[in-house]
């Protein structure tokens, strides 16, 4: 019961519902688009998953290596 209180606390339940909404949505919204410009099905996929998907971890660890190896003062952007 006390894990049902932290979620809570942090509103884990709203956000997410609200992900849950804002992925119907997107959907609703590419399945649209799509048929409208009669692009193909690879395309609907692809938005969806990084709409849905969280941001890859290799962009992540790329930027870190970089940051490591750069010396300080310099950015990696």
């Amino acid at each position: 019961m006390e894990l049902v209180v932290e979620q809570k606390r942090r509103s884990v339940f709203r956000v997410a519902g609200l992900r849950v909404l804002g992925a119907w949505l997107f959907a609703q919204l590419a399945t649209t688009l799509t048929t409208l410009f009669e692009a193909p099905v690879s395309v609907w996929r692809a938005s969806f998953r990084r709409a849905v998907a969280p941001p890859p971890a290799g962009k992540n660890r790329l930027l870190d290596a970089c940051r490591r190896a750069m010396p300080r003062g310099h950015s990696c952007g």
